[in-house]
Parts: structure tokens; C-alpha cells; sequence
């Protein structure tokens, strides 16, 4: 028994086979002895464990703190807590109440209310300060345990700083970008009204000019028979007024007045085709339009810009093909390219051609805008649809005319534009429209029609060669 009390457990009882007193007593040593062991291996086997299980929370690289269930007492807190919280090796602020780390009370508050209420936390992300004063991001967790007997929460810490850095610089550079883009559409916009307006100046010179020559006969028409008839009514007024001159008033005052309604005619059919292409080119609504009726009056308003130059134009579209689509937005494709084949297919004092074909193909239709012009090279080609690229800056060029080209083409009108050329061999645009337009979203639609849609670059392979 004596060696029992001094630790020895190994020592053999004697005299367990007795049948006496003595063998009663010495099983009963023995029991003892036995369960004597089988606790101290139990207690070396907890501690063993506990040892195992300390040394996994101290070396964790998740911060780890064990607060009491009733008074928020920190009671136990592994390295990574530590050195998250810059307590040192001290281990002076394990046992805070865990509140204190906190930038603000009212998270603490908010935290010991939930954890309260709902015995667990996850994914709480707060500020934290460590003992020097710094502040820090950090994303708890908090689930409930029981340690040494008794209730407590245990928290996980992890240091989520530089996430939440890059997140802040990610939402500043999110909203610097939007900010740019809202100035790069404002001046786009911008842009683009201002070669609306050009286009319009261009086309009012146009009508001027076309309606001049009819109202400018008329004009010298309707004079002449003015002297004319004063002169008659002299004649008249004298009494030498014979029938051959009267004869011969009539007659001219007929053939006066043929060639004012032939001239005054073409002067409201010129303004008639004029006003019709303005409102096109003012309304986006869809409506069915005969495709070689309205190219044609699209063509004949800027027929005018071709006489300050050596060019010619001509039109084959066959006949027949019945739109249901976007007039104004197709009209504004067809200036958009007569202008930029002016501006930059021909040197200058060079003669050339433009020339628009198109044939109906099943339930589409092919429309080839072409010109025998200087042609582009690879690189211009590669970048012909992109906005603001020109050839002609600072002479006149925007770099939004194809690039709006391409956006009704392909979002408004639901066609395709291929683009052909090389230097010395004139240019070609090959459109596929479809006869039915299909249904799109109205608000970008009209921001397609403003050139505020961005178009992809169109790679070379996709070119018609």
C-alpha cells in the first residue's frame, strides 16, 4: 500500500490467492492499485491531448479567443490572436473583456446582442483596434462551446485589411471609371450632335441650292410676262390693240404659264422629297418604306454636295423590296457613308464614283455601298469602325461617322457591315439588312441612334475579300 501512495503502481500485490483476510485485503490493493492506473493513464492521456490540442490552436494562422458565456471575460487566446491584436508576448490583454479590442463600442454592443440572441455569428466583418492603436479589419466568427466546465463562445479573428483595401480602391476606381465614361458620352454626344448640326447645314445649302434653279426661272418667267401684260394693257388702253397681237399675248402668256408650273413643280416636289428625308432622319419610328423610293430621296438631298466636285453617283437598287424597318436610322447610314466616301475616298481635284447596289436576297437584302477611290490600308480598315479614329483630324473629321454606321447596322437595324478595300483599289461596304427588322430594347435603340453604344472592333478576317 505504501508503495501505491509513493507512485509506485508496478510493485505485484502478494498474497491475492490467499483465502483468508490477508487475500481479501491484497484484492482489495490490487482493485485499487488498478483503477489507481487507469485513471493516472487517463489524466496522462488528457493532458497529452490537451497538449496536442493547445499546440494546434497556437501555431493556427487564424486569430482564436475563448470568451466566458456571463461577464465577456477573454479566456483564453492563441498567438495569431496576439500578434493580430499586438498584445506581445507579455500576454498582458488576454484576459480583457473581450470589448475592448473594438474601434467602436456600438460594434461591440451590436456583436454581444447577436451572439445573445442567436448563440452563434458568421461572416461579421468590423474594425478592430490593436494595442497600439491601430485599426484593422476583421471577420469574426462565433459559435458556442463549453470550456473547463463551463458555458463560453469561442471567436475566430481573421485579418481581412487588405481585402477591404482592395475592395475600397476596386469601388474608387469603379466609380473614377463610371465618372470618365459619363464624360466621354457627354462629349461623344456632344460630337455627335455637332455633326448632326453640320449635316443638317449641309443639307439646308443643299435644298437652297437645288430649289434656286427652279424658283430662279420662275422668277425671270413670271417678271417677263409682268412687262409683258403692262405692255399689252398700254396697247389696249391706246385702241391699237390688233388680233395678231393679241394673238400672239396669249400665246406667250400660255407658254409663261407652262413653264411656272413645270418649274414651280419641281420646286415642291424638291421640298416635298426634302421634308420627307428631315422627317426620316428626325424619327426613329418603324414603318414599311419601298428601299429604292426612299434611297433615292435620301440620295437626291445630297445630290447638291456632288456639284462643288468632279464625282458622279449612281443608284441600282431593284425594285419592289418593302421595308419594315427603321427609315431615319437607315437614311442616316447612307449619308453616313456618301459623306465619309466625299471626305476621304477621293485625292483632291481626283474624279471618281459612288455607287450604291442592292438586291434582294431570301428574306434579306444585300446593299453594296462602293466608290473607285485612293482605298485604305490594313491599319485604317482594322480601325475604321472604332469611335474617333479619322484620317482627316483636325480637317473636319469627328471619327464617329462609321462608328455610327456600325451601331445602327448591327443593334438598330439587326444587319451586318463588312468592310473591303486596299490602297488603290477603292473601298466597298457590303450591308445584309434583314426586310423585317427584329424587336429590340427601345432605350438602347436610341442611344445606338446617338452613337453611345460602343461598338466591338471588327476583326479582319470578318472583311469581305
Amino acid at each position: 500500500m505504501r508503495a501505491i501512495v509513493e507512485g509506485d503502481y508496478e510493485r505485484i500485490v502478494r498474497g491475492v490467492g490467499a483465502r483468508d483476510e490477508i487475500g481479501d485485503m491484497a484484492r482489495s490493493v490490487e482493485v485499487f492499485r488498478d483503477n489507481v492506473i487507469a485513471r493516472r493513464r487517463a489524466e496522462l492521456e488528457r493532458e497529452a491531448q490537451e497538449r496536442r490540442w493547445r499546440g494546434i490552436l497556437e501555431t493556427s494562422p487564424i486569430g482564436i479567443s475563448i470568451v466566458s458565456a456571463d461577464g465577456g471575460h477573454r479566456l483564453y487566446a492563441n498567438h495569431k490572436f496576439e500578434t493580430l491584436f499586438g498584445l506581445g508576448e507579455e500576454r498582458s490583454g488576454i484576459r480583457r473583456y473581450f470589448h475592448e479590442n473594438f474601434a467602436a463600442a456600438s460594434d461591440a454592443v451590436r456583436l454581444s446582442d447577436a451572439v445573445q440572441r442567436y448563440g452563434l455569428v458568421s461572416g461579421w466583418e468590423v474594425r478592430m483596434r490593436r494595442a497600439g492603436g491601430q485599426t484593422w479589419w476583421c471577420l469574426m466568427e462565433v459559435r458556442p462551446i463549453e470550456f473547463d466546465g463551463r458555458p463560453a463562445h469561442i471567436f475566430w479573428h481573421y485579418d481581412v485589411t487588405d481585402r477591404r483595401r482592395a475592395e475600397d480602391d476596386l469601388r474608387a476606381a469603379k466609380e473614377a471609371a463610371e465618372a470618365a465614361l459619363a464624360e466621354l458620352r457627354d462629349a461623344q454626344e456632344s460630337l455627335v450632335e455637332a455633326e448632326k448640326l453640320a449635316a443638317i447645314g449641309g443639307l439646308v445649302a443643299g435644298v437652297a441650292h437645288e430649289v434656286n434653279n427652279p424658283v430662279g426661272i420662275s422668277l425671270t418667267v413670271a417678271s417677263t410676262l409682268e412687262r409683258r401684260c403692262e405692255a399689252f394693257e398700254a396697247e389696249l388702253e391706246s385702241g391699237q390693240l390688233r388680233r395678231s397681237r393679241l394673238t400672239e399675248f396669249l400665246a406667250g402668256a400660255k407658254e409663261a404659264a407652262g413653264q411656272l408650273v413645270a418649274n414651280l413643280s419641281r420646286a415642291g416636289e424638291l421640298v416635298q422629297s426634302f421634308k420627307q428625308v428631315a422627317v426620316d432622319r428626325t424619327h426613329a419610328d418603324r414603318r414599311s418604306f419601298d428601299l429604292k423610293d426612299s434611297t433615292e430621296q435620301i440620295l437626291a438631298s445630297l445630290k447638291p454636295t456632288l456639284k462643288k466636285t468632279r464625282h458622279g453617283m449612281t443608284c441600282e437598287i431593284e425594285p419592289g423590296i418593302v421595308m419594315d424597318s427603321y427609315p431615319g436610322p437607315y437614311g442616316q447610314v447612307v449619308t453616313n457613308l456618301f459623306m465619309n466616301a466625299l471626305m476621304h475616298a477621293f485625292a483632291d481635284g481626283q474624279e471618281g464614283q459612288i455607287r450604291i447596289d442592292g438586291r434582294r436576297r431570301g428574306d434579306q437584302v444585300e446593299l453594296i455601298f462602293s466608290d473607285d477611290g485612293v482605298g485604305m490600308d490594313e491599319e485604317a480598315q482594322r480601325r475604321a469602325f472604332e469611335p474617333f479614329f479619322t484620317t482627316k483630324r483636325g480637317k473636319g473629321g469627328t471619327g464617329l461617322g462609321l462608328h455610327i454606321v456600325y451601331n445602327i447596322v448591327h443593334h438598330r437595324l439587326g444587319g451586318r457591315i463588312a468592310l473591303d478595300s486596299a490602297p488603290g483599289r477603292g473601298t466597298t461596304f457590303r450591308i445584309t439588312l434583314p426586310i423585317v427588322t427584329p424587336v429590340g430594347d427601345e432605350e438602347e435603340l436610341q442611344m445606338i441612334d446617338t452613337g453611345l453604344v460602343a461598338a466591338p472592333r471588327p476583326r479582319l478576317d470578318a472583311h469581305v475579300r
